[in-house]
């Protein structure tokens, strides 16, 4: 039993290079937990998580549950990570001054806060890929444990965010006599093409009091890239945590990324601890640094009950690759989004330390610039000009929040309406389109841009992409030659190229390549691949062999090279992976094989996801590509058989599989599939034409579901009624209310849901908008006194239902008023300003954005002194 902590951990391994050294031990510890349950399958295609799902559920009492755990342990710290809670880092502990100095959060309290849902406060999170809090955050992810042999130790985490597809890798260690811990980052581009580029470590530091931060700069941005003073600015110091009580700003959080200042470092100090932390890095790597908190006002603060039960306020100091966290117009402003190169490799190291003496921040050679970074843009700048409306339409491409193809589409054909042979305009369009498998229509403009320039590099790489889906591999190396005369793309080109050389046969050839992209990129990780298994292929398995596992031991949980390194045994390679989506791995390991001509490889990954449609077909249209066609027709009729609950294609090379199937059998589950992957690349008009070619045959109630929420309101209702009678669910009647709602029946919407919120309590989904059809039909007591019967956990996204309770009370006041009894308004008013925080909300320090959505009589009778 840790006495500290009161959490048992039972060790089942322990790695140690001798007495006293750092040691890595694996094994649990036991929390009130608050857990999350309900992951949503019907598939969210307009959403910002798809290809993944939602969790609905939050358990409002903990239970105790035991989580496995890395623990990294020398003479003076003690660090502990949880590989199934996204392998984030739970918390640090300095022995000497008995302080957690990465807050350690004694309850597992899941709120509906993250992309899919549930998240946990505390300790370090790791974010790669479109915005924060990533899908996998409170999720297994892959994990290994080592003993290095200058005797420190190391827990690697990682996996595959399939947004952008690509690869991340954490690598946490620790060594004997240091006050900090390091933490590694390789992170891939695998996916071919260019990618959203955001990468933010977001670590929790005890908060509260005269709490101070240590950010040397001049000025912080928002995420909208809104520019203001650091650390003064109206009279507070921003710099200390309780002088951030301003009104005026969310009040629900603040959020403040620092620059023009000596990025290498940030920092906390705790003054009745007599302790602080460091983060440190190097100047090249790090740019970003951000402080995030709850707002002092009680909006804010009913966060810190919401997600602990003991351990107080916490603050978020974050490190980041760009300036800031792009969000709501920061495309008009210097700080946007860059781009994630196809096949590029970023690594960068960080410490994390603790500090026993405020004299050592003193002590850091802090460097000060002269000539700060411009925080606005010019104002010259025309919009409106070709490359104006390019640049807007590129940074629509890669918005992580809101993110919107049919947008980004529209914009960039603006660009080209400006100027219709505006090559940057072309090529970023074709890049959209390569995306979206809309092969015919990329193909027209990249030709475009190479009948301008014939060294287009982008052009070229994007006509290699295009060539080699249409089986012409010559023209597609050649084309790939002259991508690679850009630094840029010269390691994706390379690597792409020497795939192409083993689909061929030709191992030497491949060989070759491999090593002219490991030259451009020494860590491209396809090139890697491809060196090592042409070695193989050529008959040199000792050199082949060397390769794996040099490769392993740099990146210990990539899937590839633990394939390789178990002698490419499937079935014991997938026993090995331990993420949540082992099935989803198997099928993007498997395509890489498949694409890089490697057949029975992939055959074999394919066959061990035997319980996915979508690997199933790819594994029927593979051997179809082979001849093999008795093969092909058992495994496409064994795949029209499984199941396509929680099934979210996104893969742009699982649609030659998907037309194919259709053809073959026209079954309805290859036309629904297809339509999924349609609607999530913003081709809504095709998914639509796919789904209604299903007609009467769909019987799955949540592909029902989803089709009925694309469907006008006859159609819908069909669905809805048909799904109800397979297996009615809150889920049903959620779409019920979504059809009445879109049609404005508030009547029909009002009466649906006043049936299923009696029949499935609980449900927040249900309650809110049942209370949002209460107030649409005018039925304003009645909203009001059924919000105040329901206790609700918030959630941070999204409409709470504070609001719907303030708005009814908002149009009761003017009823009011309207007959003259002002005294029923000020109750009213009263009663909306009080802010009941069984609704999910506290109070801000001024209500002014309340009283400013109610109607004027009410605003003006608010303002008459009465009340404010």
């Amino acid at each position: 039993m840790d006495m500290r902590t009161g959490l048992t951990t039972a060790i089942v391994l322990c790695c140690a290079a001798g007495a006293g050294a750092a040691s890595v031990e694996v094994g649990e510890m036991t929390l009130p937990t608050y857990m999350f349950h309900d992951p949503d399958p019907v598939p969210m295609t307009r959403s910002d998580h798809y290809p993944y799902f939602r969790f609905d559920g939050y358990e409002a009492k903990p239970s105790p549950r035991t989580w496995q755990t890395v623990t990294l342990e020398s003479d003076r710290l003690r660090v502990t990570i949880t590989p199934e809670v996204g392998g984030k880092i739970w918390g640090a502990y300095d022995k000497r001054t008995n302080v957690d100095f990465i807050y350690f959060n004694h309850v597992a309290k899941f709120r509906d806060i993250s992309m899919r849902g549930p998240w946990s406060s505390g300790g370090i999170e790791f974010n790669f890929g479109k915005m924060g809090h990533e899908p996998y955050v409170s999720a297994p992810v892959d994990w290994s444990v080592r003993t290095n042999g200058d005797g420190s130790v190391s827990c690697f985490v990682g996996g595959t965010e399939w947004l952008c597809r690509t690869c991340w890798q954490i690598e946490i260690r620790r060594k004997d006599g240091d006050d900090a811990f390091t933490t590694h980052a390789t992170w891939f581009n695998a996916s071919g093409l260019p990618q959203t580029y955001y990468q933010w470590m977001n670590a929790a530091f005890h908060g509260g009091g005269e709490t101070r931060y240590f950010y040397p700069g001049r000025n912080w941005i928002g995420h909208g890239g809104d520019a203001h003073p650091w650390p003064i600015e109206d009279g507070h110091d921003l710099s200390v945590y309780s002088q951030n009580d301003i009104p005026g700003y969310d009040e629900d959080h603040r959020s403040m990324h620092v620059l023009n200042g000596d990025s290498r470092y940030l920092g906390v100090w705790w003054p009745h601890l007599k302790a602080g932390a460091l983060h440190e890095n190097c100047l090249e790597e790090k740019y970003g640094r951000k402080i995030w908190m709850w707002g002092l006002s009680r909006q804010g603060a009913i966060w810190e009950g919401l997600l602990t039960d003991t351990d107080g306020p916490y603050v978020e100091l974050q490190s980041g690759r760009c300036f800031q966290q792009p969000n709501a117009g920061f495309w008009s402003t210097p700080f946007k989004f860059p781009s994630f190169a196809p096949g590029g490799t970023e690594t960068f190291t960080e410490r994390w330390g603790i500090i026993r003496d405020k004299v050592d921040f003193e002590k850091l050679k802090v460097e000060k610039g002269l000539e700060p970074r411009p925080v606005e843009m010019p104002k010259e700048f025309d919009w409106d000009s070709a490359y104006g409306r390019y640049v807007k339409g590129v940074q629509k491409l890669r918005e992580g929040l809101g993110f919107d193809p049919v947008a980004a589409e529209r914009t960039l054909k603006a660009s080209l309406e400006k100027e219709s042979c505006f090559a940057p305009a072309l090529d970023a369009l074709a890049g959209l389109y390569v995306s979206q498998g809309r092969i015919d229509e990329a193909k027209g403009l990249v030709r475009t841009s190479l009948a301008i320039d014939t060294y287009d590099a982008e052009a070229n790489y994007l006509d290699g992409l295009l060539l080699m889906a249409v089986g012409d591999p010559v023209t597609a190396r050649e084309r790939l030659g002259l991508a690679a005369y850009s630094p840029g793309l010269r390691a994706a080109a390379l690597a792409m190229s020497a795939r192409l050389a083993l689909a061929e046969g030709d191992w030497d050839d491949a060989e070759r390549l491999a090593k002219k992209a490991l030259a451009a990129n020494a860590g491209n990780i396809d090139a890697l691949a491809v060196r090592a298994i042409a070695l193989r292929k050529r008959g040199d398995l000792p050199q082949a062999m060397e390769r794996i596992r040099a490769a392993r031991a740099a990146l210990p949980v990539h899937p590839l090279f633990l394939f390789e390194d178990m002698g490419r045994e499937a079935v014991a390679f997938v026993g090995h992976l331990r993420n949540e989506f082992p099935d989803r791995v198997v099928v993007e390991l498997a395509g890489w094989y498949e694409m890089s001509g490697l057949r029975d490889e992939a055959a074999a990954l394919y066959a061990c996801a035997s319980n996915s449609i979508i690997a199933q077909t790819r594994a029927a249209y593979l051997a179809h590509g082979v001849g093999a066609t008795d093969r092909a027709r058992a495994l496409l009729t064994a795949a029209s058989s499984l199941k396509v609950d929680f099934e979210f294609p996104f893969r742009r090379e699982s649609l030659p599989a998907f037309r194919w199937a259709i053809q073959e059998s026209g079954h309805w589950k290859f036309r629904y599939l297809t339509a999924l992957f349609c609607a999530s690349h913003g081709r809504g008009n095709e998914a639509d034409s796919e789904l209604e070619a299903c007609g009467e045959a769909i019987d799955d109630v949540n592909a029902l579901l989803y089709r009925a929420s694309r469907r006008k309101l006859g159609a819908t209702l069909r669905d809805l009624k048909k799904a109800r009678a397979l297996g009615d669910s809150w889920r049903v009647g959620l779409g019920f209310y979504r059809a009445y709602a879109g049609a404005e029946d508030w009547s029909a919407a009002c009466n649906v849901l006043g049936e299923y919120v009696k029949r499935y309590p609980g449900k927040l989904g249900l309650e809110l908008n049942y209370a949002r059809a209460l107030v649409k039909t005018g039925a304003f007591e009645k909203a009001v006194t059924f919000l105040e019967s329901i206790d609700t956990l918030p959630s941070e996204l999204g409409e709470k239902p504070i609001f719907i309770y303030q708005e009814a009370l908002g149009a009761l006041a003017d009823r009011a008023l309207a007959r003259g009894d002002k005294a029923a308004a000020k109750v009213f008013v009263e009663k909306a300003l009080s802010f009941p925080e069984t609704l999910g909300a506290g109070k801000p320090y001024r209500p002014d954005k309340v009283i400013d959505s109610w109607p004027k009589r009410v605003r003006d009778f608010c303002r008459t002194g009465v009340l404010l």
